[in-house]
């Protein structure tokens, strides 16, 4: 069949018949399009924001597992507490609750600052509780010292150190004292007319009792409980004493002497009178612990007879000398040679990171050339040894940060948000060693020698290496300035830089080293670590309860400060069981004992917190699995345990935790988490 005729006419029609694309259309579709693409363009910065978020959440996991594992290393130093203080008084601050580590306890005043006047960085978030207390050590034996000296020496667990010496605003510097309380001799008076102030003040106790002391040395002490008399072996130089002790106030109520109660007896001297600060009132007998402080001398002055002598090599990142005599001296009874000791000093700021990192013994060699210098080949001195930090984001000088910064040696008045040093400046403690221009610290662990960030720039000094700071990533240098021959120059500790037995810069290769790297990341990372007393002391007056303290309340609660909140201790005691398949009010019962029972101190908003009167409704508490029934309804009581039976014999800090923050945007994170780690109580 053939095909119809299609004319030019029919395919005018047809064509007139198409729609076409009108404006309205296109307009509708861009709108679409628009609104699509602002969509899926809100989705990139919240998709960065959670790749963001996991690295952080990642890194603080990773910093809380190597706080643990470097702790659970050193185990038998761990201090008997770490605490906050007020910065007005320098006192333990036992009101301070796990929710105020997320504010700030005081802000800086700062001239001519509008508004309200910036937070103070040393009492704020997790730094407001900073102070170490008791951190215990085993004096090792003695090794060379930075200045070539023999000394024990120990490098604290914690740092950068606050300052080595004592300074307002109650700022703690370093106590050392003995780790092992002196034995003790109570004593039995024959003739106590003869002047306790006097040189023959021995001449008032039994000879047996003189002879015990004198057998004793200068570890052990006698005491007399009813007069608060102390007596002691006659040595050629003054002594002070760091004394735990409890006694009995005016209404017979038991009083926890102060942490930092101290005596002085002078050189020459037998006996000290205590009385005059017990207002009268009795040492109970058997609660007084007497430990020695270690005298801290220059790092300049030669270590002398007393082995209870102490120095600071540096001042900043924390190195210690113990007079070498220390590991050695002779202990009583027969009981082996060397002394223990505890240190109390305050950390810096947990925002500066510490990392180890062991240096490899080849390094990077990118032209290929020789290391050695034998036939054949130079050293081209592009040799290079690489760290990679676990942060990629570390705080360089002069980057801009929310932190108020003051400037070195300057008054308030001059200060800047531009980031000033790893170790911040405050113009209230001018006199206090700081770190200005300098960001990143590697220390040799061996010599406490060290190379700052001055000399690792990538644009400018970098005679021993260059840092990425975008990527955590450090460069050292096999040769000074990477010409080949002369080694990396390592500069003395902070604290032996300058004055008196100031130290020289020496050059050794990194090759092998064990190194310390100390730094800031740009989102203020930090880590913290607390740590609940080694030992409680039981307080029989509510009202009185404080730092160290415990108050037994009824039905088997135990009643803490909020400094206390949310750690864990374990608890001793016994109680009386009733056998249930007995009648009532026989007399069948047992005595029963429960040792280290494991209990998390609770906030008082919780549903089961005891009923108490205000203020006492403000304090945490923990209870016994087997506590007697307040009431018929009190389901965690034991039914078969006697009414008023349970008595508390011993409470002990069993945790340790760790607290990571960070800065996400405008927003700070937290990560919390503690574990059962505990050490020997040193008597």
């Amino acid at each position: 069949m053939a095909q119809p005729l299609i004319t030019t006419r029919d395919r005018r029609a047809r064509n007139s018949r198409r729609r076409g694309v009108s404006l309205v259309e296109v307009l509708v579709v861009l709108v679409v399009l628009i609104v699509g693409f602002a969509a899926l363009a809100r989705l990139f910065p919240e998709g960065f924001a959670n790749l963001g978020f996991t690295a952080n959440a990642t890194m603080a996991t990773g910093q809380m597992t190597k706080n643990e594992e470097e702790l659970r290393g050193r185990r038998e130093n761990l201090p008997n507490a770490v605490v906050g203080i007020d910065p007005n008084t320098g006192a333990i601050r036992f009101g301070l609750t796990p929710q105020d580590l997320f504010t700030a306890f005081r802000q800086y005043p700062v001239p001519g600052f509008s508004g309200t006047p910036p937070d103070d960085p040393r009492f704020s978030d997790v730094n407001q509780a900073r102070r170490v207390i008791g951190e215990h050590i085993a004096l090792p034996p003695a090794g060379t010292a930075p200045n070539g000296e023999r000394a024990s020496l120990y490098r604290p667990m914690f740092g950068p150190l606050y300052s080595d010496t004592a300074m307002a605003p109650a700022a703690l510097g370093i106590s050392a004292y003995s780790g092992t309380a002196l034995r003790r001799v109570e004593v039995r008076l024959v003739d106590s007319t003869i002047p306790i102030s006097g040189p023959s003040a021995l001449n008032r106790i039994d000879a047996s009792d003189r002879s015990e002391l004198q057998r004793l040395g200068d570890f052990g002490y006698g005491i007399d409980y009813q007069s608060a008399h102390l007596y002691f072996n006659a040595v050629s130089y003054p002594r002070q004493f760091k004394v735990d002790f409890t006694y009995r106030n005016g209404s017979n109520q038991q009083v926890q002497a102060p942490a930092t109660f101290s005596i002085t007896v002078p050189s020459g001297a037998v006996a000290y009178d205590l009385s005059g600060s017990l207002s009268g009132a009795s040492i109970d007998t058997g609660s007084d612990f007497l430990y020695r402080y270690f005298v801290k001398i220059a790092a300049a002055t030669p270590f002398g007879s007393d082995p209870y002598e102490f120095k600071v090599y540096d001042s900043v990142f924390g190195l210690l000398g113990f007079n070498p005599l220390a590991s050695t001296t002779p202990l009583p009874l027969q009981q082996g040679r060397g002394l223990t000791a505890q240190i109390d000093y305050d950390v810096d700021d947990w925002h500066i990171l510490h990392e180890d990192a062991n240096i490899t013994l080849v390094p990077l060699d990118p032209d290929g050339s020789m290391l050695n210098g034998a036939s054949g080949g130079t050293p081209s001195g592009d040799e290079v040894y690489i760290i990679k930090l676990a942060a990629d984001s570390i705080k360089k000088v002069g980057d801009t940060e929310d932190t108020i910064n003051f400037v070195s040696g300057q008054a308030a008045s001059t200060n800047t948000f531009e980031y000033q040093g790893l170790q911040r400046y405050y113009p209230d403690t001018s006199s206090r060693t700081g770190t200005p221009g300098v960001d990143l610290v590697i220390v040799d662990l061996e010599t406490g020698y060290q190379i700052d960030s001055r000399t690792l720039q990538k644009t400018g000094a970098n005679t021993s290496g260059e840092i990425d700071y975008g990527s955590g990533n450090i460069h050292l240098w096999k040769y000074e300035g990477r010409s080949a021959g002369q080694p990396l120059i390592w500069q003395p500790p902070f604290g032996m830089q300058s004055g008196p037995g100031a130290g020289t810069p020496i050059a050794f290769d990194p090759a092998g080293r064990r190194v310390r790297i100390y730094y800031r990341t740009y989102n203020d990372m930090a880590v913290a670590t607390y740590k609940p007393y080694n030992q409680y002391y039981m307080q029989t007056a509510i009202a009185s309860l404080q730092e160290r303290e415990y108050f037994p309340s009824q039905n088997g609660y135990l009643l803490f400060p909020p400094l206390d909140g949310e750690k864990t201790v374990a608890v001793d005691y016994r109680y009386l069981w009733q056998d249930p398949a007995l009648p009532s009010g026989s007399t069948n019962q047992q005595l029963r004992t429960v040792i280290g029972e494991l209990h998390q101190i609770t906030s008082p908003t919780a549903a089961s917190s005891p009923s108490l009167p205000s203020p006492y409704n403000r304090l945490w508490w923990a209870r016994v699995d087997h506590a007697d029934r307040v009431a018929a309804a009190d389901l965690a009581g034991d039914p078969d345990v006697v009414a008023g039976s349970v008595q508390i014999t011993g409470v002990r800090g069993a945790s340790l935790h760790t607290h990571v923050v960070w800065k996400d945007g405008n927003r700070w994170r937290h990560r919390q988490r503690a574990t059962v780690l505990t050490r020997e109580e040193s008597r």
